[in-house]
Order: C-alpha cells, then sequence, then structure tokens
C-alpha cells in the first residue's frame, strides 16, 4: 500500500447460498498491478433479526479465509467455523491476503510483474483488514465486531488493535 497509490477499491464479487446462509467474496484492487489485491469474505443469515455482533477472521500464516470454510465431514452444513458463528445470528467476515490466487512459479517464471511484493507485510494487511472494518461500518452501521485468527491471524489481529483498537470491540487470539 504504496502513498502514491490510490485507495483500495472493490473490483469484483460473487454471492452464493450455503443453505440459509448467503456468502459473498470481493475482490479488492491497491494498485494497478492485478496481483497487489486481496479478498474481503461475508457470511450471514439471509433472514431474521439484524446481526447480533461482527465477527472478522483472519488467516493463519500461508492459508486463506478457506481455512475457517472447512467442514466436518461427518456432520457437513453448519460444522464449519463461519456457519456456526452465522446461524445464531453473527455477520462473519474474513480476510484473504494477497497472495491469494498467485500460482506458484509464476513470479519466477517471469509471467507476473512481482515486485508489489516488496509492500507487503503486516502493515499493509493492517491496512487491508482497515478498508475490511469499512465496510463491515458501510453494511451494518454501529454494529460491535471483534477481530482475530489462529497463529500468524491472532499476530494481525493484534497489529489492528495496536493500530486502531477503539473500531474494535475485543480481539481473540
Amino acid at each position: 500500500a504504496g502513498a502514491a497509490q490510490a485507495a483500495p477499491a472493490i473490483v469484483s464479487s460473487t454471492t452464493s447460498n450455503l443453505g440459509p446462509l448467503e456468502r459473498t467474496e470481493w475482490i479488492v484492487a491497491d494498485g494497478l498491478n492485478p496481483i497487489d489485491s486481496f479478498r474481503m469474505t461475508r457470511v450471514r443469515r439471509d433472514f431474521g433479526p439484524p446481526p447480533k455482533g461482527a465477527v472478522l477472521f483472519l488467516p493463519s500464516l500461508g492459508p486463506t479465509f478457506a481455512l475457517y470454510e472447512q467442514r466436518d465431514p461427518p456432520r457437513g452444513f453448519g460444522s464449519a467455523i463461519p456457519a456456526f458463528f452465522a446461524i445464531p445470528g453473527y455477520d462473519v467476515w474474513g480476510y484473504s491476503p494477497r497472495f491469494e490466487g498467485i500460482p506458484a512459479g509464476t513470479c519466477e517464471a517471469g509471467l507476473f510483474d512481482c515486485s508489489p511484493f516488496a509492500d507487503w507485510n503486516i502493515a499493509s494487511m493492517v491496512d487491508d483488514v482497515a478498508f475490511v472494518r469499512d465496510q463491515i461500518e458501510a453494511a451494518e452501521p454501529g454494529l460491535g465486531v471483534v477481530v482475530g485468527g489462529l497463529s500468524f491471524g491472532a499476530i494481525v489481529g493484534l497489529a489492528v488493535i495496536d493500530a486502531d483498537g477503539a473500531r474494535y470491540d475485543g480481539v481473540f487470539a
């Protein structure tokens, strides 16, 4: 997230239904290079009263938000972590870092300009999460939000709280 760049912008979205839940994923560009983008995901009930609060999941090092969406095969629907929170009425959001979707070896082969990698770090992730937090506020003004995640997601969650803790109601690690 260089200072000379424009603000992040949503460039595409997809929505699908998972039983009584709606899942929307957005791609957010943060620069002119197509690899300089991240994803945010929202899983919510599509019925009932307004959400009780929001949970923003940050991924561990390597995986993306998809880590939390894995189902327990014997139990199927509702056993994934987002469904566990969304079914009783929480608005679930997830962040997937910029490295998602870049096939292995493409930078080394020169198929992509991978120079944006030099600017990707915890600070850029904190900036990305701030954008996701802005989208939560736009979707559900005044809704309480907790942020955190597993392993590296916990580290980024603590960095997010350190950068702008007043916008969050809690952190989980």
